[in-house]
């Protein structure tokens, strides 16, 4: 599991399946930087990417930083992000 660097963006969502989180935030060991060798394994670094979880009808919506952070902790495929503006 890729630990969450810092949040930069955090939006609610409704949607046809209930509500959802999103968010866009700087992860660590997420994208490779250099291949792996006869001699050292791959090498991983950090980058911005987007994840999403989606609430159960019965979850309360967030309001505080700390339950953004915990939600984000469920997101379970980090996608980096290329080529965009953030």
């Amino acid at each position: 599991m890729s630990d969450i660097i810092q949040i930069q963006h955090r939006k609610l969502v409704h949607g046809p399946c209930g509500w959802s989180v999103d968010f866009t935030a700087v992860v660590d060991d997420i994208v490779q930087v250099s291949a792996a060798t006869q001699y050292e394994p791959a090498q991983f670094g950090s980058a911005l990417c987007e994840g999403t979880v989606l609430l159960a009808d019965d979850d309360p919506l967030p309001t505080t930083h700390q339950e953004f952070l915990e939600l984000a902790d469920l997101v379970a495929d980090w996608q980096p992000i290329t080529n965009k503006n953030y």
